[in-house]
């Protein structure tokens, strides 16, 4: 997600929450890409790694931030599947 301007406003690409790129889907806050454990965006639960990427597949959630409980849970395309 990248910051949109109108046509008269200066052009700025600070990134800031869930940002697809070529090689992933990264959180990022203020433009500095970050980890964030589990975070619930529109309903949906991400896992993000220490590096700043979203998860897929199996893994095991050790900062769930209150959201749920920790343990194994299945990511597929970034969104929680199942526990």
């Amino acid at each position: 997600m990248v910051t949109e301007t109108k046509p008269d406003e200066p052009k700025t690409d600070t990134k800031n929450g869930l940002v697809q790129e070529k090689d992933g889907l990264y959180y990022y806050k203020n433009g500095v890409r970050t980890h964030a454990g589990l975070l619930q965006v529109n309903g949906s639960y991400y896992y993000i790694k220490s590096n700043g990427e979203a998860v897929t597949g199996r893994y095991y959630v050790s900062n769930p931030n209150n959201l749920m409980a920790v343990g194994w849970y299945e990511f597929g395309k970034w969104i929680l599947l199942l526990h």
